[in-house]
C-alpha cells in the first residue's frame, strides 16, 4: 500500500531530525539545563511562527493546486497558481522583514525576557526567503506527487542543517544552537534548490511572470491563514510557557517543554508521511464516496499508530527522558498522561481537519485555529493556577477534544454535501 510506503519514509525522516534534535537537545539540556531548554523551545516557536506568517500556508495551497492540475501538458495549468503563490510571498516577505528587524529588541524582550538576543531575531528575518524557497519547492514535489523525492531531499537537508549544527554548537555553545534554529530551513532551501534544478517544472519562466487577480486571491487566503496561524499556534505556546513560567518557575517550563518535544516528534513521525499521502488526494477527490473510503482507511491506520506510540511512550518515559535530557527532568513523567491522550486526539483530529485546507474552508479554518489556541491560553491561565505545570497538559487535552468533535463533525457535512 502506497500509503504504508510513505508513513514508513516520513517515519524514517523524522527519526533522523530526532536524532538531530536528540544531540541538540542532549547539549543544550547538559550545558544550559531546562532554563536553557525553554530558551531554545521559545526561538523554535518564534522560527514556526514567522514561517507559518510567511510560506507555511502559502505550501498547502501549492500542494492543492499543484494536485488538481498535475496532469496538465507540462504542468500548464499549474503556472498560474505557482506565480501567484512567489507574488505573494514576495509581497510578504517585503513586509515582514524589515517589521521583524525594526521591532527585534521588543521581540527579544517578549521571548526571552530580555533584549539580549535581538540579534538571533534578525538572522531569523534574513533567512526569510530561502526558508521560503525551501518550503515552496518542497510543496510542489509533494502536489505532483513526487514524494521520494521530497522525503529524501528532506533527509539530505537535516544531514547538512546537522553538520552545521554542530559545528556551531561546538564553537559558540547556546548562541551557536541558537543560531542553527535560525538558518536551518534556509540552508534547507539550497539543497532542494540543487535537488530540483534539473526537474521540467522548475523554470523562471514557470514560477515569474503574469498571472490573474484570481489566483493571487486564492493564494492570499492561504496566506491570511499562515498569518492567524502564526498569530495563534506559535504565539499560544509562547504565552502558555509566560503562564507556566509566572505561576511557577522557568524550571517547570523546561519540563513541560520537554514533554512537548517528545509529542511533537512521534506525532510528526505519523503525521508528516500521512500527510504527504492523503493531502493531494483529497484535494484532487470530489466524490464523497470516494472521499469516505480514503478517510476511513487512513484514519484506521493513524488510529493503530497513534495508540500504539502513545502507550509505548508511555511505559519507556523515564528511559526516553534520560536518553533525550538529563535526571533533572525525571519530574516531568507526571506531565505524560494527559499530554499523550491530548496527542492522540490531535492526530485523529489531523485527519478530517486536512480538509479545510484541501478544499478552501479557509475562514471555517481560521475560526477554528482562534477558537482553539484562544481556548488553550485562557483555560491553561485558569488550570496552571490550581494545578500547576500540569494545569497546561489538561488544557492541551481539553483544547484538542473539542477539535476533535468539531474536526469529523464538519467532516461528515463535508461528505454529505459532495454525494
Amino acid at each position: 500500500m502506497k500509503l504504508i510506503g510513505i508513513t514508513i519514509l516520513g517515519a524514517i525522516l523524522t527519526l533522523l531530525r530526532m536524532v538531530s534534535g536528540l544531540l541538540v537537545s542532549k547539549f543544550v539540556a547538559i550545558y544550559a539545563g531546562p532554563s536553557g531548554v525553554a530558551l531554545v523551545g521559545q526561538l523554535q516557536s518564534f522560527i514556526a511562527g514567522i514561517n507559518g506568517l510567511v510560506t507555511n500556508q502559502i505550501s498547502q495551497g501549492v500542494v492543492r493546486y499543484s494536485a488538481e492540475n498535475k496532469d496538465s501538458e507540462n504542468f500548464q495549468a499549474c503556472i498560474p497558481f505557482w506565480r501567484a503563490a512567489v507574488f505573494v510571498i514576495y509581497i510578504s516577505l517585503g513586509i515582514s522583514i524589515p517589521l521583524i528587524c525594526i521591532f527585534s529588541h521588543q521581540l527579544s524582550m517578549w521571548l526571552f525576557d530580555t533584549k539580549d538576543y535581538f540579534w538571533i531575531i534578525i538572522v531569523a528575518a534574513i533567512s526569510l526567503p530561502l526558508n521560503a524557497v525551501n518550503s515552496v519547492l518542497l510543496a510542489t514535489l509533494n502536489g505532483i506527487g513526487e514524494n521520494r523525492k521530497n522525503i529524501t531531499t528532506a533527509m539530505i537537508s537535516i544531514t547538512v542543517s546537522s553538520c552545521v549544527t554542530f559545528i556551531l554548537l561546538y564553537a559558540y555553545q547556546i548562541n551557536g544552537g541558537l543560531i542553527a534554529i535560525a538558518v536551518n530551513n534556509a540552508i534547507a532551501g539550497f539543497v532542494v534548490i540543487y535537488r530540483v534544478r534539473k526537474s521540467l517544472w522548475f523554470s523562471f519562466s514557470y514560477w515569474f511572470g503574469e498571472t490573474n487577480k484570481q489566483n493571487i486571491r486564492s493564494m492570499q487566503k492561504y496566506l491570511i491563514m499562515g498569518v492567524v496561524g502564526a498569530l495563534t499556534g506559535p504565539t499560544a505556546m509562547v504565552m502558555v510557557r509566560n503562564i507556566i513560567s509566572d505561576n511557577t518557575s522557568m524550571f517547570d517550563v523546561g519540563l513541560w517543554q520537554a514533554v512537548m518535544r517528545i509529542s511533537d516528534a512521534y506525532i510528526a513521525m505519523i503525521t508528516i508521511g500521512v500527510g504527504m499521502y492523503y493531502f493531494p488526494k483529497v484535494a484532487s477527490i470530489n466524490n464523497g464516496n470516494e472521499l469516505l473510503r480514503l478517510t476511513s482507511k487512513v484514519v484506521v491506520f493513524v488510529f493503530i499508530l497513534v495508540v500504539t506510540g502513545a502507550i509505548s511512550i508511555f511505559f519507556l518515559k523515564d528511559f526516553i527522558i534520560n536518553l533525550l535530557f538529563t535526571s533533572d527532568f525525571l519530574k516531568a513523567r507526571d506531565l505524560f498522561k494527559p499530554q499523550l491522550l491530548a496527542d492522540i486526539f490531535k492526530v485523529l483530529s489531523f485527519v478530517p481537519a486536512s480538509i479545510l485546507l484541501a478544499k478552501g474552508y479557509i475562514k471555517l479554518n481560521i475560526a477554528a485555529e482562534i477558537i482553539v489556541n484562544l481556548f488553550f491560553v485562557c483555560s491553561s491561565l485558569y488550570l496552571v493556577r490550581i494545578y500547576g505545570v500540569i494545569g497546561a497538559n489538561y488544557s492541551y487535552l481539553l483544547s484538542y477534544i473539542g477539535y476533535f468533535i468539531f474536526s469529523y463533525s464538519f467532516f461528515f457535512y463535508h461528505y454529505k454535501k459532495s454525494l
